[in-house]
């Protein structure tokens, strides 16, 4: 399994999507802000990939 991580270039909350017809699960989803890093563990969806919010991660 390859592990690939991503820094996020805007913010996303549930406010931001509230009409996404294409989200799976809206309990589900993923608050992010603009330079946080996520691991990315599943991108099965073409249209959602599943991730991890990694606290205090820092790429470089």
């Amino acid at each position: 399994m390859q592990v690939c991580f991503c820094r996020c270039s805007s913010s996303v909350t549930t406010t931001t999507t509230p009409h996404d017809n294409l989200i799976p699960c809206k309990e589900a989803g993923l608050r992010f802000e603009s330079g946080d890093i996520l691991q990315i563990v599943n991108q099965d969806d073409v249209n959602w990939w599943q991730a991890l919010h990694v606290e205090g991660a820092v790429l470089d």
